[in-house]
């Protein structure tokens, strides 16, 4: 990153995965006073204990550590990679690639994940595909190839309002569509069978 960014989200420890440690915590203790089966009890009680544990080593260290989630500089749009594997999992899009970038957010049913994601000018795809096909294909109101092109917001804040500035500030050629202000859900799974 040469540029002096516009937007810098930084990994943090936030309400969503505070209260997924939490969950996972309360249900380990509630399930270790309720009689049940030893290999049942082991099980949810390793898992209750062990899902916080990891969720705050991954990224509590990243938080720790101030490690970018999301840049918005002037050679275009850098997101940070998934901890532990941080270095492999980044991805950068540069300005002169992009034609359109949609904001968005997805209720999966369990959680509510805002998303970046990018249209190309000839219709390549920006990103290595995140998600599988039949997955994306579920995630209704925005285009297929800009879902396939996206990075879901882990363990940062995605600020619509700062990375439309900054992008209109860097590239004001390129389209920002703003659809995070409502979390859609997302369609029914179907089989293909």
């Amino acid at each position: 990153m040469t540029s002096t960014p516009a937007y810098v989200s930084r990994f943090r420890i936030g309400r969503a995965m505070l209260g997924l440690m939490a969950a996972s915590l309360a249900l380990a203790l509630v399930i270790l006073f309720v009689g049940v089966s030893d290999m049942f009890l082991f099980v949810l009680v390793t898992v209750g204990f062990t899902v916080p544990a990891v969720l705050l080593v991954f990224f509590g260290s990243a938080a720790l550590l101030r490690r970018a989630g999301l840049v918005v500089d002037g050679e275009g749009v850098h997101i940070g990679g998934r901890p532990p594997i941080y270095r492999i999992t980044r991805g950068f899009v540069p300005w002169s690639a992009i034609r359109e970038i949609y904001l968005f957010r997805v209720n999966h049913g369990v959680m509510v994940l805002s998303y970046v994601g990018f249209l190309s000018h000839d219709g390549s795809l920006l990103l290595k595909p995140y998600l599988a096909p039949s997955v994306a294909k579920t995630i209704w109101h925005v285009p297929l190839e800009a879902v396939r092109a996206s990075r879901p917001a882990y363990g940062w804040r995605l600020d619509a309002a700062a990375f439309k500035a900054a992008a209109s500030h860097f590239a004001p050629e390129v389209i920002v569509v703003d659809l995070s202000d409502t979390a859609v859900v997302q369609a029914q799974l179907r089989n293909a069978g």
